[in-house]
């Protein structure tokens, strides 16, 4: 058997060898054939580019590679996020992971990529040592209180014919912190479709002004808040509370999700906690572009509908 590492962009038949083999960790409970039928199908994994490590022309390690990008102190950086990576449990502590990550790294920074990110669903310190630093990464989940609870309602929409001001409320939102996730129109047309299924909510004032949206996953027992923006923080509280109340009017009986650990979040919510999965890291590939700890801090704000 051969010992070096083949690393190089997936063929399509690699790629759905890839889908093979991690069945394993997220097959999700899907047969092995309805599980690599799904991500054939998926919207998210075909936005990626695949790469795969062989030996012996067997894929024994891939990643997926999403285009993404990023506003760092006002500036559009370009970057890439990571996700699905594998490597196949026989041949796992001979550090293949790593070889292909560092690949990739140096495939996309040659296209221009100044930033990684990951969610790290292992002790990540395994990323820390590849370079990625953690970030404020928070959840919080709390029971709904029963049906009948008073507050300010959402009115429930088609986001397609609201796009302009999702759009706006967003960028309004996250142009004043010093790292976020930047939205062109590609991106909001891969999210609107990726979250098809998930239901979109507008807040409106007393005077019938727009001051926030709220994107939710109606789940059994559960309402996920998926994405969410308002048009001043002091709408925050305002929001948060008509989420709790669609929440109850849907009889679930938990509401959450990724929330940051500020104010209002706390009134409504209750303490956020570290989340235990999903952990957010990022890692500057440029070498003058420096990520600080307020930056990292801001990562809170990341949301769920743009994980990889």
């Amino acid at each position: 058997m051969g010992s070096r590492l083949e690393i190089h962009p997936a063929s399509e038949s690699e790629k759905i060898e890839a889908y093979r083999n991690v069945h394993e960790v997220w097959g999700g409970g899907l047969s092995l054939a309805a599980h690599v039928e799904r991500r054939l199908a998926s919207i998210q994994h075909n936005r990626a580019r695949w790469f795969v490590g062989c030996l012996d022309n067997r894929v024994v390690t891939s990643l997926g590679c999403f285009p993404i990008q990023f506003r760092l102190y006002g500036q559009i950086e370009p970057g890439i996020a990571l996700g699905a990576v594998h490597t196949l449990p026989q041949h796992r502590g001979r550090g293949f992971a790593p070889q292909l990550i560092r690949w990739v790294e140096e495939h996309e920074r040659a296209r221009g990529a100044a930033l990684s990110l990951l969610y790290s669903d292992i002790d990540p310190g395994y990323y820390a040592k590849l370079g990625y630093q953690r970030c404020a990464a928070w959840e919080r989940w709390t029971a709904v209180p029963p049906a009948g609870l008073e507050g300010r309602t959402l009115t429930r929409i088609e986001p397609q014919h609201h796009r302009s001001t999702i759009v706006e409320l967003y960028d309004q939102f996250h142009s004043q912190l010093p790292l976020s996730i930047a939205r062109d129109g590609e991106y909001w047309d891969y999210l609107f479709a990726k979250g098809a299924s998930n239901q979109f909510y507008l807040l409106e004032n007393r005077d019938g002004h727009r001051i926030g949206y709220a994107w939710l996953r109606r789940e059994p027992n559960r309402l996920t808040i998926c994405d969410w923006a308002v048009d001043s923080d002091a709408d925050e509280h305002t929001l948060f509370q008509a989420i709790l109340c669609t929440a109850s009017v849907c009889r679930a009986k938990m509401a959450g999700g990724w929330l940051p650990d500020r104010a209002a979040t706390r009134a409504v919510f209750g303490q956020p906690e570290l989340r235990k999965r999903e952990i957010t890291m990022v890692k500057s590939l440029h070498g003058g572009l420096h990520v600080c700890q307020t930056c990292l801090a801001a990562a809170q704000h990341f949301r769920e509908i743009d994980h990889v």
